[in-house]
C-alpha cells in the first residue's frame, strides 16, 4: 500500500504532500483543485506512463507547475544562473517482504527514511547542456522537453525499465470511456492481469495456429496464381502468408462483448461499470492499486446505486483504492472518513468524525455533504421556506 505521496513541480503541484488512508480514499474538490492531476501523477509513478504511452513519449512543458517556470524564466533574462525546473513525483510504500527489492534511502524526506517506495523524476538530459543553456540566454515559455528525460528508479536507487509487478495498477476514467481499437490500452492491461501466465499462452498459441491454417487453406489459391503470374519475373516465389508478429498479437485481435455487442460500442455507463468491476474482483489478486475517475460519470441514479454497492463488495484488503468526485452519494455511501478535500494544491481531511456520524451518513447517503463541504461561503437557513426567502433578500440587495 502507498503510505505517502509527495508530488513537487507538477501542474498544480509545487510542493505537494498527502497521506493515504490504508484501503479506500476519496478525492474530492473543486473545478481546478487537482484531483485529475494528484490520479495522474500516481498512476505515472506506478507505471511510468500515462494515457496509456510511455511517459518519455509524452513528455510536454505543460507539465512544469506554472509558477516554478516563470521564476526561473526571470531569473535567466535577468542573467542569474537559476536551476532548471525539474519534476519530482514520490511513492512510499508499506514494508512488505515482497517489496524490498523497492527499499532504500534515495528519497527526499528528511530525516532519512529507509523504506519501499518508487519516484519518478522529469530532469535535465545531461547531453543537452550546451543545446539548453543556449535556450536560456533568450528564454521564454514553454520550456525545451526535448532537452529532457525521464528517470524511474526505486528508493534503492536501481533504474527500473516497466512496472514491478507488485505494483500492478487498474486506472479507470469515466469520463472518456472510448476506443477505438475495440479495447484500449487500460482495459487491455485489467483483462491481462485476470490471466495467467499460462492463460495468455494457450491463448496465443491457439491464435498462432488459427493465423497458419489460413496461410495454407484460404490463402492456397491466391499464391498458386502468384506462382503463375510471377513466374517469369523473379527468381524466388513471392507468397501471401498471415503476419505472425507480436504487432499482430491475440490482445489486438480479441474484443469483449457484451450481451453480443462489442464493450467499445456499449453505452459509457456500462464500459466504466465493466472496467471498475474487473479491476476490483476478489479474484484479481495482482492488482495492488486502482484509480476511479468520476464514477458516478454517465450513470443514472439506480446505476450509480449498483456500482457503488458493486465496489462496496468487490473491494478486498490487498487493493488500495483512489477514487476522485463530485457526488456527494458516492462520498457518503463509501464514508467521509476516507474524504481527502483538495484545494489550492493543499490536502485536508476530516479527522475527528465519529463512527456514529459516518455510519449516519452512509444512511443518508442523499445528502448534499459536497455541496456544504466544498462551499467558499455558507449560510445555515431552519428550511425550505427560509432558504426561499433568503434567495429573494439576497437578490434584492446584490441583483443576483
Amino acid at each position: 500500500m502507498i503510505t505517502k505521496i509527495k508530488i513537487a513541480g507538477y501542474r498544480i503541484y509545487k510542493e505537494f504532500t498527502l497521506i493515504p488512508n490504508p484501503r479506500l480514499n476519496l478525492i474530492a474538490g473543486a473545478n481546478e483543485s487537482g484531483k485529475s492531476t494528484l490520479m495522474e501523477a500516481i498512476g505515472l509513478a506506478l507505471t511510468g506512463r500515462i494515457n496509456g504511452r510511455a511517459a518519455s513519449e509524452e513528455l510536454n512543458p505543460y507539465w512544469f507547475n506554472t509558477e516554478l517556470v516563470e521564476e526561473f524564466v526571470k531569473e535567466r533574462i535577468t542573467g542569474n544562473p537559476a536551476a532548471w525546473p525539474e519534476i519530482r513525483i514520490e511513492l512510499f510504500l508499506d514494508n512488505r517482504d515482497e517489496l524490498q527489492q523497492l527499499c532504500g534511502t534515495i528519497n527526499s524526506d528528511i530525516p532519512t527514511n529507509a523504506c519501499p517506495g518508487v519516484a519518478i523524476r522529469i530532469i535535465p538530459n545531461p547531453d543537452y547542456d550546451a543545446e539548453r543553456e543556449e535556450w536560456a540566454i533568450q528564454a521564454a515559455f514553454p520550456l525545451p522537453v526535448e532537452y529532457y528525460k525521464v528517470d524511474w528508479r526505486s528508493f534503492a536507487d536501481e533504474v527500473i525499465t516497466s512496472r514491478p509487478k507488485q505494483l500492478t495498477t487498474a486506472c479507470i476514467d469515466s469520463r472518456t470511456v472510448r476506443s477505438t481499437t475495440g479495447v484500449d490500452y487500460h482495459m487491455r492491461s485489467i483483462l491481462s492481469d485476470n490471466l495467467d501466465y499460462t492463460e495468455r499462452a494457450a491463448v496465443s498459441v491457439a491464435y498462432r495456429k488459427i493465423k497458419a491454417s489460413m496461410s495454407e487453406d484460404a490463402l492456397k489459391s491466391v499464391n498458386a496464381k502468384m506462382a503463375g503470374k510471377h513466374s517469369t519475373l523473379h527468381d524466388q516465389p513471392i507468397t501471401l502468408e498471415m503476419d505472425q508478429s507480436a504487432r499482430t498479437s491475440w490482445e489486438h485481435a480479441v474484443t469483449p462483448h457484451v450481451s453480443k455487442v462489442p464493450f467499445a460500442m456499449s453505452g459509457q455507463g456500462q464500459q466504466a461499470a465493466i472496467k471498475i468491476s474487473l479491476a476490483m474482483n476478489r479474484h484479481s489478486d495482482r492488482t495492488a492499486f486502482v484509480m476511479v475517475e468520476e464514477p458516478e460519470n454517465h450513470l443514472t441514479h439506480t446505476s450509480l446505486v449498483k456500482l457503488v454497492s458493486r465496489m462496496e463488495s468487490l473491494a478486498g484488503d490487498h487493493q488500495q483504492l483512489f477514487i476522485a468526485t463530485h457526488s456527494s452519494f458516492v462520498v457518503n455511501r463509501m464514508g467521509l472518513n476516507a474524504l481527502h478535500l483538495l484545494s489550492d494544491g493543499v490536502s485536508s481531511k476530516l479527522t475527528q468524525l465519529s463512527p456514529d456520524t459516518v455510519k449516519y451518513f452512509q444512511k443518508l447517503s442523499g445528502y448534499d455533504t459536497l455541496r456544504l463541504v466544498l462551499a467558499e461561503k455558507i449560510v445555515l437557513v431552519e428550511g425550505p421556506s427560509d432558504e426561499i426567502i433568503f434567495e429573494r433578500v439576497f437578490k434584492d440587495l446584490y441583483g443576483k
